[in-house]
C-alpha cells in the first residue's frame, strides 16, 4: 500500500505541471467541488427557513392550545392554568381570547380599515408562554397607557397599512351575536407596535388585555382557552395527545403548533425530497467525470501498469494505485468545495436574502447549517467519487504485462 500511494501521488504532481491529464484532472476536481458546494449552500437555506420558521411559531405561538368547546368556556382559568403548568414537560400556562374584527382609523376624509383577530392576553402570564410581549416598540410597560384609556398593541405590518403610530387612536369593531348582528365598537390607543418576523402575524394580530377582552366579548363568561409553553417545543404533538386522553373530549379541544402547521412543514419536507434527489444529480454528474478522467489515465499509463505487472507486482497494488488516485481527486474536490460551500454561506449569513413575506411567512431568508448535515453530504461526495472509480479499476485490472508493454490505446499528453 505504501508504494502504492506514493505512485498515486506522483501521478497527481505530475498531472499539475499541465498537459492533457492535468486538464481533464482539474475539471473532474472542481466538478465535486461545485457538486457539494450547490449542496451545502442550498441545504443550509432549506434548514435555515425550517429552523426560523419553526423558532418564530413557537416563540411568538403557544406550543399547545387548549381550548373550551364553546367560546368563553373556561371559567377557573387559574385552577387548570395551574394544573396544566404542573404537567411534565409543560413550562407555562396561561389564558387567552381572540376576537375577529375590523380596526379602523380616519385618516382625513377617508377611513382605513384592517380585518384583525385581536387577542386577549394576561399581562403576568403571557411572558413564559410566547414573547410577544417582549417584541414591543417602545417597551411593554402594561395596557394601559397615562390617562386610562384602554390600550392595544399592534402587529408592525397592520399598523403600517393603517398608517398608525403609538399614542393614536384605532377603533376595533365586531359582532358578538350573529343573530342580530348588532356591531360593537371600542375605542383604543395604539400603545405599541409587535414585530415577530411573521409576515401574516405583524399584519392580521392586535392584542389587548385579556381581562377587558373577557368583559366585552364574553361577559359573564371566561376564557377562550390556555396557551402552554413546552420544555421541548418538538414534544408537543405527544404533550397534545396525552392532553387528550386525559381532558373531557366534549369540553376541550386540544391542538399543537405542529398541528395547526401541517400543511407548511409537509410542504418544506417534500421540497427538501426534491432539492435533494435534483441536485444530487449534480454530485453523480461529477462522479461520471472522475470516471471518465481514471478511465483515461489508466489508459495512458498503459505501459507503467505492463512494467509493475513484469516487475513482479500484484494487481492489487496495481489497481490500488489507480484506485488511490481517484480517490485523492475527489476526495481534494469533496474538501474544495466543502471549503467554497461554508464561505458562500457565511457571505449570506451576513447579506441575507429578502422575500416577500406574503408568500413565505418570513421576510428575510436565513441560512444554518447543522454538522450532521455537512458530513453527511461530504460523505456522500466521498461515496459517489469512490463508485466512480469500479469501472477505471477494472480496466487496470484485465490488462496482461505483454499488452501493456505492447503500449495498446497509449494517449500522449
Amino acid at each position: 500500500m505504501g508504494y502504492s500511494l506514493w505512485l498515486a501521488l506522483r501521478h497527481i504532481a505530475h498531472a499539475r505541471r499541465g498537459g492533457f491529464l492535468g486538464r481533464v484532472s482539474l475539471l473532474a476536481l472542481l466538478g465535486v467541488a461545485v457538486g457539494v458546494a450547490t449542496l451545502l449552500t442550498v441545504f443550509a437555506f432549506v434548514q435555515g427557513f425550517q429552523g426560523e420558521l419553526r423558532r418564530l411559531l413557537t416563540g411568538m405561538n403557544p406550543a399547545v392550545f387548549v381550548s373550551a368547546a364553546d367560546r368563553g368556556g373556561l371559567a377557573q382559568t387559574d385552577s387548570l392554568a395551574a394544573a396544566l403548568a404542573a404537567l411534565p414537560g409543560v413550562r407555562a400556562a396561561s389564558p387567552f381570547i381572540q376576537q375577529k374584527g375590523v380596526l379602523s382609523r380616519a385618516d382625513g376624509g377617508a377611513l382605513r380599515l384592517r380585518g384583525v383577530i385581536l387577542r386577549g392576553v394576561d399581562p403576568a402570564g403571557e411572558p413564559g408562554v410566547t414573547d410577544i410581549l417582549a417584541r414591543c416598540d417602545p417597551p411593554f410597560a402594561g395596557f394601559t397607557p397615562p390617562g386610562g384609556a384602554q390600550g392595544l398593541l399592534l402587529g408592525a405590518r397592520l399598523a403600517d397599512e393603517l398608517g398608525v403610530l403609538p399614542g393614536e387612536r384605532v377603533t376595533f369593531t365586531t359582532v358578538l351575536d350573529a343573530a342580530d348582528m348588532e356591531p360593537l365598537h371600542r375605542n383604543f390607543t395604539v400603545i405599541g407596535l409587535v414585530t415577530t418576523g411573521l409576515y401574516e402575524f405583524d399584519r392580521r394580530f392586535a392584542y389587548g388585555d385579556a381581562e377587558l377582552a373577557r368583559r366585552l366579548f364574553r361577559g359573564d363568561g371566561g376564557a377562550d382557552g390556555l396557551g402552554l409553553r413546552l420544555d421541548d417545543p418538538l414534544a408537543a404533538d405527544r404533550v397534545a395527545a396525552r392532553l387528550r386522553e386525559d381532558l373531557e373530549w366534549t369540553h376541550y379541544r386540544v391542538a399543537s403548533w405542529m398541528e395547526l402547521n401541517a400543511d407548511v412543514f409537509r410542504w418544506m419536507r417534500t421540497m427538501r425530497a426534491i432539492l435533494f434527489v435534483a441536485l444530487s444529480l449534480i454530485i453523480l454528474v461529477a462522479g461520471f467525470n472522475i470516471a471518465g478522467t481514471m478511465t483515461i489515465i489508466v489508459t495512458e499509463k498503459t505501459r507503467e501498469i505492463g512494467l509493475l505487472l513484469s516487475l513482479g507486482a500484484s494487481r492489487r497494488s496495481v489497481l490500488a494505485v489507480y484506485l488511490l488516485e481517484g480517490w485523492l481527486i475527489g476526495l481534494t474536490g469533496v474538501a474544495a468545495g466543502g471549503a467554497l460551500g461554508l464561505a458562500v454561506i457565511a457571505w449570506f449569513r451576513r447579506h441575507p436574502l429578502g422575500l416577500p413575506g406574503e408568500v413565505y411567512f418570513i421576510d428575510a431568508m436565513p441560512v444554518a447549517l447543522s454538522p450532521g448535515l455537512f458530513l453527511a453530504i461530504g460523505a456522500a461526495a466521498v461515496l459517489v467519487a469512490l463508485l466512480a472509480l469500479v469501472l477505471p479499476g477494472w480496466e487496470a485490472l484485465r490488462r496482461t504485462p505483454l499488452d501493456a508493454l505492447q503500449g495498446e490505446g497509449r494517449i500522449r499528453a
